[in-house]
């Protein structure tokens, strides 16, 4: 996907002759990128050693000679080994895609939004390290991500540690990322020429590190008036980063799903507006639509994609073979240090797969137990005897709040185990979430807009002056103003036995008939009534279901409904 060397594109070399090596690289990199000179002047280091890329969402673009140090470190070499979708890649053949092309595209954006918002201000708000700082946030912000990425976060480590040991760790891949970019900073500094390497600053390690983890500088401190910089790459106030346009824009690509929004458009409505309250990235008016778009976007890859029933039941299947296998490889030893973690990553499961690992050694010790186990599923997982995929039902808005936690043992209080014979240790729940990245908050409601305004200043110039506002997202649309969260209740079973996954169906729509009460509706495929088998409903009739009893009853010989109506309209209508 990505060119990994020098650009041999030499077309034009005779318009080329007599200008220096800054001004040829100046020339080619505004044609390339389609942008102003005076962006260009503020690439990060400033040096023009680096290398061009080419790729299949962002087209062609340049990195200098420190983000491609970066670049080549293990530590980011490792993100080759990383698929970004985790299990997606199984259910969407051509998801293949790992973690490098999305680091990458994500630094390349984040250099292109600085220094963009730098130059449609009227004064530098940032300087050549702010921008180095910037790309290299956006390059590196991945590089905690384990193995199958949210898989190890959200799965497997929960049920691995005890919580007290959980917490003591203070993981998320976001801190893991920092202290493997204090890896690579450290391998950097020490390999870059003295003139390349002035393009970090003391001080810029740590501030690279809270722009990867979202530490926006408090107001009232000295670095407060580059607040605006912290959001570019991971935004905790309104979650619209690079980050995001990124994956989006890649993910979607890959995975064959349509979206309406044009990254390159947010990036050209967006200004950084300063007032007595700090400085914002804003947005126009107009782009209220793209960043709606945006968001329903994310929604609907986590209800297609990222949470697919399959890609889930895959998903639990490789954190089963992982907690089984996790004494005898130590796995979760090797999150302690970001050296050995630096080890970790999807080939894992060859490592569990080996047979070699299961032999008889030296001392015909047995195999661990554990291995075995982990093989025997991992076998499953590759000839596709996945576990299976029971049902889900919604949970209302109104019980969002109230409902907590829902557990197996739960699930299994409204199952007739006795008749089918399945077991706790077979069920799994899964209480699923999709919200718009900001849990229950709409993230439009963050959003600053602003406006400008022209006057003629005592010289007789035209000047331009920003505001912002807010404008609330049901003044917008009523459509944009939803709720945010859709919650389900999901049951996956291990056992693929059809009796076992017929009366978890069953017991799943009696605890949700149960459970959420007046709220419910029965979901047709969870075994429950079908709309058309319900007493409770009114019911609704559309112009083929009005035409279609009309036929019907012309055919049995009787009046329709509505003959009925218009004759007895009639008849009122004489008698008046």
């Amino acid at each position: 996907m990505f060119g990994n060397g020098y650009d041999s594109d030499n077309n034009n070399n005779n318009n080329n002759v007599g200008l220096s090596l800054d001004d040829v690289c100046l020339q080619h990199l505004s044609q390339a990128q389609q942008i102003e000179p005076n962006e260009v002047e503020t690439f990060p280091g400033g040096e023009f050693g680096g290398k061009w890329f080419n790729d299949v969402i962002h087209g062609r673009f340049f990195l200098d000679q420190v983000a491609v140090a970066f670049i080549d470190t293990p530590q980011f070499q490792r993100l080759r080994k990383l698929k970004q979708l985790g299990t997606a890649n199984l259910v969407f053949p051509t998801a293949e895609h790992s973690r490098f092309s999305p680091s990458i595209g994500t630094g390349f954006l984040a250099w292109q939004t600085v220094s963009r918002l730098n130059s449609f201000h009227k004064t530098t708000i940032a300087d050549k390290f702010d921008v180095t700082a910037v790309t290299l946030a956006g390059l590196c912000h991945d590089l905690g991500h384990g193995p199958f990425s949210h898989v190890f976060d959200n799965e497997f480590l929960p049920r691995a540690l005890p919580q007290d040991a959980l917490d003591a760790l203070q993981w998320s891949h976001e801190r893991m990322s920092g202290l493997l970019f204090d890896r690579a900073f450290d391998l950097v500094k020490d390999e870059l020429s003295p003139n390349v390497s002035e393009s970090l600053v003391d001080g810029d390690q740590r501030r690279i590190a809270d722009m990867i983890m979202a530490n926006r500088p408090e107001p009232g401190t000295q670095s407060f008036s580059k607040a605006w910089l912290y959001d570019i790459v991971a935004n905790k106030q309104t979650s619209i980063d690079v980050d995001k346009l990124d994956y989006i824009s890649r993910d979607s690509y890959y995975t064959g799903v349509k979206h309406d929004y044009d990254h390159k458009l947010l990036l050209q409505q967006a200004r950084v507006v300063e007032d007595e309250d700090g400085p914002e990235i804003c947005f126009r008016y107009s782009a209220a639509h793209s960043l709606h778009d945006l968001f329903m976007t994310r929604a609907k890859l986590h209800q297609t994609v990222y949470t697919h029933p399959k890609a889930k039941a895959m998903e639990f299947m490789i954190v089963d073979a992982l907690l089984a296998a996790n004494k005898a490889l130590g796995i979760t030893d090797r999150v302690r240090d970001p050296d050995d973690y630096l080890h970790l990553n999807d080939s894992i499961l060859e490592v569990i797969e080996n047979p070699l690992f299961t032999a008889p050694g030296v001392d015909d010790d047995p195999p661990d137990a554990g291995l075995l186990e982990a093989q025997d599923i991992l076998r499953r997982l590759r000839v596709r005897e996945i576990y299976s995929f029971v049902g889900e039902e919604q949970i209302p808005a109104a019980m969002n709040e109230a409902l907590g936690k829902v557990t197996a043992e739960e699930i299994m209080g409204h199952v007739d185990t006795a008749s089918a014979g399945i077991k706790l240790k077979e069920v799994i729940v899964q209480n699923h979430k999709i919200d718009f990245a900001l849990r229950h908050k709409n993230p439009l409601d963050s959003v600053w807009y602003y406006k400008t305004s022209y006057r003629m200043d005592a010289h007789g110039r035209r000047t331009a002056e920003s505001k912002r506002y807010h404008i609330p997202p049901r003044r917008l649309s009523s459509m944009y103003d939803p709720p945010v969260v859709d919650r389900r209740v999901r049951v996956f079973c291990r056992s693929r036995d059809q009796r076992k996954v017929n009366a978890l169906r069953e017991g799943l729509t009696r605890w949700a008939s149960t459970v959420l009460r007046g709220h419910y509706s029965p979901r047709a495929d969870n075994g429950g009534a079908r709309p058309s088998d319900r007493t409770d409903m009114v019911e609704h009739r559309t112009p083929k279901d009005l035409r279609k009893r009309r036929l019907s009853a012309r055919s049995s010989g009787g009046p329709s409904d509505h003959e009925t109506a218009t004759k007895r309209s009639l008849r009122g209508a004489l008698a008046d």
